[in-house]
């Protein structure tokens, strides 16, 4: 059975939460891109008007969807299919006053005064509130004012009044909870930073494409991926993007650099020679990923795609729930930092043609051709 209305509202609250429980058979799936997933996945969330329950993974099988690849939802599932039921008026009652909150820029009003509303006690209400949603009140408010936060930002509002309007109380908490780069830290170019260089030749895999492959790392971890016909061009690719960074030169000869050059250069080149390492890769490396909201949106979407898909700008910002921002992608996929390991070169147009690349048409092409034959072979 299908969900009530009132469920399937709580369940998408708990999907933008992330917010699983142990040995729910439920899942979701997103008819745009044909993938199914458990409700906890860590992709990106979906546009609303996308996504479809299924009481287990064989409703969703039937449904012509497949498994999603980083959160398997086909694995420890549950075999009760029970339909969850209705939500209590007094859930709906505190869902609705969280939500005039974050609409009308108020504080989140307290746990206290939402007892008093259901006629609860604090504790009661939040123990109860929980095993419903999966999430306390103030983590479903937090999810609601972060959600209007990007919301306000993409429509092109400044970062101060997207704060204000959203209801935070101070820019820090708002920069918290968006994950982006302050206006500020953008500005600085890298300033007051040491970062270190390294550059490998490659050629993914094929021996007619030979480039060379730069990388920069902070204390944080990779800051870029560069695609260049030499180290040199490299080299300048990279201080274009931080300008004011104090640059370091690491290569093999530099006795404390090697065992750091040796790793990051043998996972790099393996994302360069076999595509389908690139989600692991994303997992495993330690990133210091710095963009706009709406840019750590485009890319984290683009880390679902799987090697040998493609899809274009549109598609990807309908996944986005923007459909009308196929401009706006398009640039934020010209301002990845991470070439293969954020795959844009697998968004095209619209037409069927290639669309651009930063990293030149000719890499792009020759990258695509590199995933759909290592998909034909699997």
């Amino acid at each position: 059975m299908t969900p009530s209305r009132a469920a399937q509202d709580a369940i998408w609250q708990r999907l933008l939460a992330r917010q699983s429980i142990a040995g729910e058979s439920l899942r979701y799936g997103v008819i745009t891109t044909g993938i199914f997933c458990r409700i906890g996945c860590p992709s990106p969330p979906p546009r609303r008007d996308n996504v479809r329950f299924f009481p287990d993974t064989r409703a969703a099988h039937a449904a012509g969807l497949r498994a999603c690849r980083r959160c398997h939802p086909e694995t420890d599932s549950s075999s009760d299919n029970r339909d969850i039921p209705d939500m209590p008026h007094w859930l709906i009652a505190v869902c609705r006053q969280l939500e005039a909150a974050v609409a009308e820029s108020r504080p989140t009003p307290s746990l206290s005064r939402l007892a008093i509303l259901t006629g609860l006690g604090s504790s009661h209400l939040q123990r109860r509130f929980k095993a419903w949603l999966g999430l306390s009140p103030s983590d479903y408010a937090s999810g609601l004012r972060q959600l209007r936060f990007h919301d306000l930002l993409e429509q092109g509002r400044g970062v101060t009044d997207a704060i204000l309007t959203a209801g935070y109380r101070s820019t820090s908490r708002a920069h918290a909870r968006a994950g982006g780069m302050t206006p500020s830290a953008r500005s600085k170019g890298g300033s007051g930073e040491t970062l270190l260089a390294m550059h490998w030749p490659c050629s993914f895999g094929m021996p007619e494409h030979h480039c060379w492959l730069s990388a920069a790392l902070s204390e944080r971890g990779v800051v870029a991926i560069q695609l260049t016909d030499s180290r040199d061009a490299g080299q300048s690719a990279l201080e274009a993007r931080l300008p004011e960074a104090d640059w370091q030169q690491l290569t093999p000869d530099d006795e404390a650099g090697q065992s750091l050059h040796a790793m990051l250069g043998a996972r790099l080149l393996a994302l360069c020679e076999t595509p389908q390492t690139s989600q692991a890769l994303f997992i495993e490396l330690p990133l210091d990923v710095r963009g706009t909201a709406f840019q750590l949106r485009v890319w984290q979407q683009l880390n679902t795609t799987l090697s040998g898909e493609t899809l274009t700008y549109r598609q990807l910002a309908e996944a986005l729930g923007r459909p009308t921002a196929s401009r706006a992608v398009a640039n934020a996929c010209g301002a990845n930092p991470l070439a293969l390991l954020t795959p844009c070169h697998r968004v095209v147009r619209g037409d069927g043609g290639l669309g651009g690349y930063r990293w030149g048409v000719e890499l792009k092409q020759a990258r695509l051709a590199q995933e759909a034959e290592s998909s034909d072979r699997s």
